[in-house]
């Protein structure tokens, strides 16, 4: 068969990127209306980490460098207002960069900050929540679903999937939003695979929000050239040349998507993480046995030794056992295990861009990392911190499942909590205010300008 007629076959049934973006649009919310509240969740997480992050110089100074006048960025032929890829960059810059927001155990990345990032980006204001709500469903089915198909392999392989699935999972989520037909879809998803890529490799560095930054514009960027009728290759997810196989060297495999898809869904089964600390959600269950020692009275003084131990691999994320900076930190449970014994828990400057402080570097001795540890099941991350004291007295807490995870959530209240923290002075105006069905993206955008 010559190359010809092999592309009028693939043109003449329906392939693979079709019968994906069939899935996503076929899809009703009216059939999974259980999953509505969850995102809600979500939505609120989101708006937490975004709004703290607004905060920060990092985001201040980019937010400022785009606001550059026109005439200082020419573009040949037009003045173009670029608002949309803007907006949607800042928001997922600035809804990663304290590192707080949500999780996902089969993405082994952040959905929200660029998914969410991304729908507030093309919002006009018209539409509901509830349209919000289904299309972040979708975002994070979309993003699980191909981590479970890539991963742990690609994260292992040092991609930020983030990034590299965050971008295409933008993109489902505005074809959902936009009520895109399938065809449009096909074309977004097939602009958006081609823009989806990151490297893990700058986390402990800005660029690593940045990634996040990056996935929503380039999916909203996607979306601007599907509207403008650009054309793109109809299946770009599959064969040897495909999206699959070139960035995870590994088969599309549609059929496990479509068995599993929406049964029950991913942002219920394994669930979201929802962090009370702005590090490594990695780290979590190290920094709960490091508060519970030092809850029972055990503290950096008393240890002789501290005896960090893992499953195989599952300390991958924590690459900095010697951070430099508190940024480093973010990603070091030595940094974290440290401060939480020395001080009871982090310091408000403890994961700043600032170099640490010379009393961690003398402690360091003390640490020593381990992986014999079995978990129960593979979404989770379970930590053990065995500490030997002055005394030759040796005590060990293993935590399985640490506050935040899937298996031990944030609740309503709790996520609510944490937006007050950032911004909110009245968290029940907020909870009230998302109860109604009727609520418009333009309330809800006007509410957090707000804030």
């Amino acid at each position: 068969m010559t190359e010809i007629d092999s592309l009028k076959q693939t043109n003449s049934v329906e392939n693979k990127s079709q019968q994906l973006a069939n899935l996503i649009v076929q899809s009703k919310a009216s059939e999974h209306a259980e999953l509505l509240p969850l995102a809600k969740l979500s939505l609120i997480d989101y708006l937490a980490a975004v709004l703290g992050g607004c905060k920060t110089t990092a985001v201040q100074k980019v937010i400022q460098t785009l606001a550059l006048p026109v005439q200082k960025l020419p573009v040949f032929g037009a003045e173009i207002n670029q608002n949309f890829e803007c907006s949607a960059f800042v928001n997922g810059f600035a809804g990663h960069y304290l590192d707080i927001d949500d999780t996902h155990a089969d993405l082994r990345g952040h959905p929200s900050a660029v998914i969410d990032g991304a729908l507030f980006a093309v919002s006009t204001g018209k539409e509901t929540l509830n349209q919000f709500l289904w299309a972040t469903v979708i975002g994070i089915e979309v993003a699980a679903q191909f981590g479970t198909i890539l991963n742990p392999k690609l994260a292992q392989k040092g991609i930020h999937t983030t990034g590299a699935i965050g971008a295409i999972s933008a993109a489902a989520a505005i074809a959902v939003y936009k009520k895109l037909t399938c065809a449009q879809t096909q074309q977004l998803l097939s602009i958006a695979a081609t823009q989806a890529f990151a490297l893990e490799i700058q986390a402990g560095s800005d660029t690593k929000p940045l990634n996040a930054g990056f996935a929503a514009r380039n999916a909203v960027s996607a979306w601007q050239w599907c509207q403008a009728g650009l054309s793109a290759n109809e299946d770009v997810f599959s064969g040897a040349r495909g999206w699959f196989r070139v960035i995870g060297d590994v088969d599309f495999e549609l059929h496990k998507i479509a068995q599993q898809w929406l049964r029950p869904g991913k942002i219920k089964a394994p669930g979201m993480w929802y962090k009370s600390q702005p590090f490594c959600s990695a780290a979590m269950a190290g920094y709960d046995a490091a508060r519970i020692l030092y809850q029972r009275g055990f503290s950096l003084e008393n240890c002789l030794e501290i005896s960090l131990n893992f499953p195989k691999n599952g300390d991958r994320p924590l690459r900095f056992t010697a951070p430099r900076t508190g940024q480093e930190g973010k990603f070091s449970i030595e940094y974290i295990v440290w401060q939480v014994l020395k001080y009871g828990k982090p310091t408000k400057t403890a994961f700043d861009n600032q170099p640490v402080p010379a009393e961690f570097k003398h402690a360091l001795s003390k640490f020593k990392r381990h992986h014999s540890l079995i978990a129960k099941d593979w979404h989770d991350r379970p930590i053990e911190i065995t500490i030997t004291t002055q005394t030759n007295a040796v005590i060990s807490v293993r935590v399985d499942q640490p506050k935040g995870a899937p298996k031990n959530a944030l609740n309503l209240d709790e996520v609510i909590e944490k937006l007050q923290i950032q911004v909110m002075t009245d968290s029940r105006y907020l909870k009230q205010t998302l109860q109604n069905p009727k609520l418009t993206m333009e309330a809800l955008i006007q509410i957090v300008r707000s804030a």
